[in-house]
């Protein structure tokens, strides 16, 4: 995750906007692969 903060530098906005584009392809892989029923909000 420090990694990820350095590349994207000091912009949050595309630093929260990678993040929820992470979070919602994972809610997307489990979904698709039956581990979920439902998106699950908190994913921290």
């Amino acid at each position: 995750m420090d990694a990820l903060i350095e590349v994207i530098g000091s912009d949050r906005a595309a630093y929260n906007q990678c993040i929820q584009s992470i979070r919602e392809n994972l809610i997307s892989i489990d979904l698709a692969l039956g581990r979920l029923e439902a998106p699950d909000t908190d994913l921290t």
